[in-house]
């Protein structure tokens, strides 16, 4: 019989709407955003093993600084067991889009871990290891639909509402959530966009608006970006309409692009094989 191992679905995130309302002492902005999972993930597995040793899909990623070994870490440092899991992370969610992909794999992992010792912590003891690893893991935690307040660690749960099918598309180029930040303190200049990095991306990254228009065109509502770049998205009618643009984008744009739908908080929590399956 071979080590027992879990797997678990690291969903993405959009915001459907993001500002910034103030800046702390200590120098973290403080936001009001509407956060939303899609259905958009990564897959990360975990078995009981001697230390701790963390694999990745793409190598570049598989460092000591990647979130899911800083969420190992922060767990057992919590719980005061000794590290002994092997963690592999199969990457889908692409990097600096803005979509959360190291918040989701980081939560993923405080689940995994906590399934796999036997839950030693409650639910609600994770989301302050979690605010710890960064502003979007409690989200990610929770899932569903959000109000986030704070530094997006205050979460105000929202209704889930019927499931809507969205594209996510994303050109080459990345932003560094950093510099966003650095731009958008020197500027104070009003432009009532639903995200209030969207006008900054736009500045840096002409493929913004080649993208929301590829969107559009491809029958896309509400076209803006997610989080602070450099990922967009748009929602159509059906699930078929969705596959059908994601296909033009991919074919006649030459970007990333994917079709996928809104996630409740239920689907999240919900029991195995959903979105926990133990396998030999």
């Amino acid at each position: 019989m071979s080590a027992r191992v879990l797997r678990a679905s690291a969903f993405a995130k959009i915001n459907l709407s993001l500002s910034v309302t103030g800046v702390r002492e200590d120098g973290m902005h403080t936001l009001r955003t509407v956060m939303q999972t899609v259905s958009l993930c990564d897959t990360v597995k975990a078995s009981r093993a001697d230390g701790l040793t963390f694999s990745c899909s793409v190598p570049s990623l598989a460092g000591e600084s990647n979130l899911c070994v800083r969420a190992a870490k922060a767990f057992f440092g919590e719980t005061g067991l000794a590290p002994g899991v092997s963690l592999r992370l199969e990457k889908r969610i692409p990097t600096g889009a803005g979509l959360g992909g190291g918040s989701a794999d980081a939560a993923a992992v405080l689940r995994l871990l906590n399934r796999l010792y036997g839950e030693p912590l409650p639910e609600d003891a994770l989301y302050p290891l979690a605010a710890r690893l960064g502003a979007d893991v409690p989200f990610c935690l929770r899932g569903g639909k959000c109000l986030c307040t704070g530094v997006g660690e205050e979460l105000t749960p929202l209704p889930d509402g019927e499931t809507l099918y969205l594209v996510i598309a994303k050109g080459d180029g990345s932003l560094s959530t950093a510099e966003m930040y650095r731009r958008l303190d020197e500027t104070s200049a009003e432009t009532g966009a639903l995200n209030q990095f969207e006008p900054i991306a736009e500045a840096l990254l002409s493929e913004i608006c080649a993208v929301r228009e590829a969107l559009r065109s491809a029958g896309g509502e509400g076209a803006r970006m997610t989080g602070s770049g450099s990922a967009l998205f748009a929602f159509f009618p059906t699930v078929r309409a969705a596959e059908t643009a994601a296909q033009t984008l991919r074919t006649t744009h030459r970007v990333f692009a994917e079709a996928c739908r809104t996630v409740s908080r239920a689907e999240i929590t919900a029991s195995p094989p959903e979105n926990f399956s133990a396998f030999d």
